[in-house]
């Protein structure tokens, strides 16, 4: 599973408040899942810290995906069929959902925007101040592993255990 720029940033500012939110129920009830982030979210969320030291220190136990060749073209595929459809994504979005692609491993987000990019899995959290509540474990999937004109069936794709989905 590869965390978001919004899963980082509530998993920080859940540890500075000293409680366990959204970001942090979700790591609990999933702990023997591997989480990684990329270096795209590594550098949004960074911004919010003193400098980009603190951010890398505070993140240095996270296993971080680098960008490559195979990120930016799976990257530019999404963009591409989103594109075609309407449905752009902001250029790092588009990055992240390229991690996503290339290593076959579903975006935890409170961004329910990753929700429309074909063969992306999505696992969402709450977002800070929602009013709804959280799903039962499992919900139903909330996967589009389609490309835009093909049919609304959809196939689980191989982390198949991974179908979560909290309200965004």
């Amino acid at each position: 599973m590869i965390a978001d720029t919004t899963f980082l940033i509530a998993f920080a500012n859940e540890g500075a408040q000293g409680r366990r939110g959204p970001a942090r129920a979700f790591l609990a009830h999933h702990r023997k899942e591997i989480i990684r982030t990329s270096i795209i979210s590594l550098a949004e969320v960074a911004v919010g810290f003193q400098d980009s030291a603190a951010a890398w220190d505070y993140f240095k136990w996270w296993k971080i995906y680098a960008l490559h060749r195979g990120i930016a073209e799976a990257a530019a595929d999404v963009d591409r069929e989103l594109a075609a459809a309407g449905q752009r994504l902001g250029e790092n979005d588009n990055r992240i959902a390229g991690f996503c692609r290339f290593y076959h491993e579903p975006v935890i987000s409170a961004d329910v925007a990753f929700d429309r990019v074909p063969r992306c899995g999505a696992l969402f959290i709450k977002r800070a101040g929602s009013r709804r509540i959280k799903l039962p474990f499992p919900s139903s999937a909330i996967w589009r592993n389609r490309l835009p004109g093909q049919s609304s069936n959809f196939v689980l794709p191989r982390w198949h255990g991974c179908g979560y989905a909290l309200p965004g």
